[in-house]
């Protein structure tokens, strides 16, 4: 199933690129923007695209770049009224002998008129429209690098706004879709973002009518961060997602670990490391196995196996197969340096303990233990349920906040919730009144008023404790025991049971089944969400595509909140 994914986004922008490169003979500058060369780079190397007979690379915002005639330009550039003036003064004084200009983005007739005009040296050989306006995370995983679009005041949202609205189409465009359309029943944002998209249609409706539709149209599901808080707030345990958490992954494709001299930018991309492709997803014990079978063990057996060797032929065969033993120890050499800093943190933070506590939280009702639980987690440590039988120190505050916003969360409409008992503790703890305002402003942001659907099943709280007997290895129920709210939208989807209560059409309806979907998180997505979408993927005949404004962890998610909360006053 995995390997016939049709709508792999890391492979159509590859394609894209390729075209662009291949429609051009001799040697080339690659002339970007900041933009485009974010996207770009998620999915080739500089030294992959250097073997393409492209002598350079070059953004046009470098205006003080040296005139080399014999180049040809392929510009590849978001369609911006910025871009637009840069390319009008380039055109002016051309610094190289042919332009090929590419466009993310659909150009208005204007926009190229404007720019015909500038090219009064007739340095322009052809003109494109290639749809590649998004970051490709995953082959089944986008974001557009937005930032805070949820706004409690209208007149935030127009920059932010547009770019969402044009990422959505440029992705739809690149896989040929043109999709029927639900979104959170809740969500002003999302309606109008679907008013905005339906427009962009409606102005280029030739560009969305592709032959060879399907039968059963796909599905465009705008879906909003506040529909589930409780994701982007828990420890993660599958690789991808806890390199995030923990460490940060910058640019949706670099991690930096260490400091001063023992400082390290690392690659952490499926689409530049083979490795690291067949195991984001693996969760924390998977992976130390997988590591120690794949890459360390083989390299030792390798370099034993050499040593052995004496003749000139077995030298030979040596020397021949060096450069990809090195390219091996390269590998193995970081993914050894960034496991052993998630372990190392995990272990600081004690996070085993934390993530048991968070666990039972959202996947159980037992208000009388998980409010003590807290207070404990709180005042001395992560004690835990009954089954886990040990108290641990919680030594970092930010776990404590987490633990207080999920318990809010849960209970918020609970008459006899202690809320407000748990906010005076942790100011007691030293917690900043910035930390604290976080549980009024998860409320706000994401309490039940604001959610579409049903966040919290029913659940007992012995069926939770059945399963904390289980952890890492054969136990790893223990800690990755919740599933994101869009699995229960998947389910309820792919069954027809989805309410429209809850996740309204925009515009015309089907009661058929999608093949297609495309699930568009407005406020930002999540590793797990993605790690879910991945494992549905692998077992399903129907495909899913999961996208965002941004890829969140907690820490960027309380960023949002906070801000939201501010705007809100």
């Amino acid at each position: 199933m995995e390997q016939t994914f049709k709508m792999d986004v890391i492979t159509t922008i590859q394609e894209y690129i390729n075209k662009m490169i291949s429609n051009v003979q001799g040697m080339k500058v690659f002339l970007l923007d900041k933009e485009t060369m974010g996207i770009v780079s998620m999915v080739y190397s500089q030294s992959q695209v250097l073997q393409k007979e492209v002598f350079l690379f070059d953004k046009l915002e470098e205006t003080q770049r040296s005139k080399m005639m014999h180049l040809k330009a392929i510009c590849f550039l978001r369609p911006t009224a910025d871009n637009r003036a840069l390319l009008e003064n380039e055109l002016k004084d051309p610094k190289y002998g042919e332009y090929h200009l590419y466009f993310s983005n659909i150009a208005s007739e204007r926009y190229i008129k404007d720019i015909a005009i500038a090219d009064s040296k007739e340095c322009v050989h052809q003109f494109h429209e290639f749809f590649a306006d998004y970051y490709a995370v995953n082959r089944d995983l986008f974001s557009l690098n937005v930032e805070r679009l949820i706004s409690p005041k209208q007149t935030e949202w127009p920059t932010a706004r547009d770019r969402t609205v044009d990422g959505i189409a440029s992705v739809l465009l690149s896989l040929k879709k043109q999709p029927l359309i639900r979104y959170s029943a809740k969500s002003e944002v999302c309606e109008r973002i679907c008013k905005e998209f339906k427009n962009k249609v409606q102005n280029d409706q030739a560009l969305f009518d592709f032959p060879g539709r399907t039968k059963v149209p796909p599905l465009l599901l705008i879906y909003d961060r506040r529909d589930d808080p409780v994701t982007p707030l828990l420890t993660q345990w599958t690789y991808q997602a806890m390199a995030h958490e923990l460490i940060g992954i910058q640019n949706n494709k670099e991690i930096v670990i260490g400091s001063g001299k023992t400082r390290e930018h690392l690659v952490l991309s499926g689409a530049h490391d083979e490795w690291y492709k067949k195991s984001m997803h693996l969760n924390k014990g998977e992976l130390s196995q997988k590591l120690q079978e794949e890459l360390v063990d083989d390299l030792a057996a390798k370099s034993a196996k050499n040593q052995k060797r004496a003749t000139m032929e077995d030298l030979k065969n040596i020397l021949d197969g060096f450069s990809e033993y090195k390219k091996q120890a390269m590998m193995a050499s970081k993914h050894v340096n960034i496991i052993s800093e998630l372990d190392r943190i995990t272990a600081r933070r004690n996070l085993l303990a934390v993530s048991e506590l968070e666990q039972n939280i959202v996947n159980s009702f037992d208000h009388a233990s998980h409010v003590q639980w807290v207070k404990d987690a709180i005042n001395e440590g992560a004690s835990g349920p009954p089954a886990a039988g040990r108290k641990e120190p919680v030594t970092e505050h930010f776990e404590q906040l987490k633990l207080a916003l999920l318990y809010a969360l849960k209970y918020e409409d609970n008459p006899n919730n202690e809320i407000q008992n748990i906010r005076n503790l942790l100011e007691q703890k030293g917690h900043s009144r910035e930390s604290l305002s976080l549980i009024d402003g998860i409320l706000r942001y994401a309490g039940k008023q604001a959610r579409s659907g049903e966040l919290f099943a029913k659940s007992s709280i012995m069926g939770a404790i059945a399963n904390m007997r289980k952890g890492f290895g054969e136990d790893e129920i223990i800690y990755t025991q919740h599933k994101p709210y869009i699995k229960t939208v998947l389910d309820q989807l792919f069954t027809n049971k989805l309410k429209e209560s809850e996740y309204t059409w925009f515009g015309p309806s089907t009661t058929q089944v999608p093949q297609d979907v495309i699930i568009f998180v407005v406020g930002g997505a999540t590793y797990e969400e993605a790690c879910f979408v991945h494992s549905f993927n692998k077992t399903s005949n129907a495909r899913v595509l999961l996208g965002g404004t941004k890829i969140h962890n907690s820490q960027s998610f309380l960023e949002d909140v906070a801000e939201f909360y501010r705007m809100s006053k």
